[in-house]
Formats: C-alpha cells, sequence, structure tokens
C-alpha cells in the first residue's frame, strides 16, 4: 500500500509543476501592459504606516570636554517600492495608468518620490556622537492588474494578476512624520576619525 501511494505522488507532482509553467507570472504580464488592448489597475487597498526610522543626517563628534548643542542639518527622500521587482516603479507607462487609478479611486495624487529637511538641536554630551532620524507617512496600496490582448496569451484573452502592492509617500500628508535626535559613545573608531588631532 505505503509503495502504492509513493508512485501515486510521483506522478501527481509533475503534473502541478506542468500547469504553473502554463501560467504567466504577473511580471511577464506587467512587461505587455503597454502593448496589450486593455490594461486597467484596481487598488483594492490603501493603508497608511510609517517607514522604520533612519539616518537622515552626517554625524557629529563631541570631542570637546564638555557637553554641546549641535545644530545639525538634515535631508530624506523618500520613493516608491513595489512587491514586483520594480515591473511597476520602473516603468513610466504602467506608473501612469497606476497614478490615475489612486487618483480616481483615493482623490489624491500620487508622487514618485518625496523629498524633506529641516535642521534640529541635538545635546551631545563629551566622547559622544550625535544625528537625527526620521520616520516618514507612507502610503501602502495593494491591488490587481487587468489586462486583455487581441490574441491569446497562454491560452487566455484576459488575464489577472495576484495582488501586487505598492509603498510609497503619503502625499496626503507631506509634512508628517517623526524626527528624532539621538546621541551616543562613540567607537574607538569613531574616536579616531574625528577626533585625533
Amino acid at each position: 500500500m505505503a509503495s502504492a501511494i509513493g508512485a501515486l505522488l510521483l506522478t501527481v507532482i509533475p503534473v502541478s509543476a506542468a500547469q504553473a509553467a502554463d501560467t504567466p507570472t504577473t511580471e511577464e504580464l506587467l512587461a505587455l501592459c503597454a502593448t496589450a488592448d486593455y490594461c486597467k489597475f484596481t487598488p483594492t487597498s490603501n493603508e497608511p504606516f510609517l517607514s522604520d526610522q533612519e539616518v537622515v543626517s552626517t554625524p557629529v563628534a563631541n570631542c570637546d570636554r564638555r557637553p554641546v548643542d549641535a545644530w545639525i542639518n538634515w535631508s530624506q527622500t523618500k520613493t516608491n517600492s513595489d512587491s514586483v521587482g520594480g515591473s511597476i516603479t520602473g516603468s513610466a507607462d504602467i506608473l501612469e495608468i497606476y497614478k490615475v487609478a489612486i487618483e480616481v479611486n483615493y482623490n489624491h495624487t500620487w508622487t514618485t518620490s518625496q523629498t524633506s529637511g529641516s535642521a534640529v538641536t541635538v545635546h551631545i554630551p563629551q566622547g559622544n556622537i550625535g544625528y537625527v532620524t526620521k520616520a516618514t507617512a507612507m502610503s501602502r496600496v495593494t491591488g490587481t492588474w487587468e489586462l486583455h490582448f487581441a490574441n491569446r496569451f497562454y491560452g487566455h484573452y484576459y488575464w489577472y494578476t495576484a495582488p501586487v502592492t505598492i509603498e510609497g509617500p503619503d502625499t496626503t500628508q507631506p509634512n508628517s512624520g517623526i524626527v528624532l535626535p539621538h546621541n551616543g559613545p562613540m567607537t574607538d573608531s569613531q574616536r579616531t576619525l574625528y577626533c585625533a588631532k
């Protein structure tokens, strides 16, 4: 009985692999968006979130023998990313279709890049190094692409992609985010780099 079951499994696995090979990937479908008879993105969710804190300034070392309050400039540029290896954000034609869908469904624009900057005071004790981090207001949109072809593609005229996610700066909150000053003890290598005379 066990050998019969094993033989059955061996015949089923190759069939599943063959079926998978008969289905185009999302990347393959999006590559044909510009030449398809119809290509449309339909968003199903728009989730606001804060990005992780990231360092947005150059470090400032306090090599003095007393604490200092340093005025540190910071700057940050956030761009788009997608879950399909740049198939959307790397194509101007596809990205334009996506932007239109966002404007129609959510009544706001989508930007491919957003830069912000300012300066903050950072208290830096003796022997410490100061820097600035920022978490940015972002938007995570999930949806599907629908494509129609004049000729059969992988045996069908109509195709729908699996859910695709695109992340980018939240244009409804362009000045939102959390800017934080930081300081911490210098490492030996930092002390050598910044404080050696």
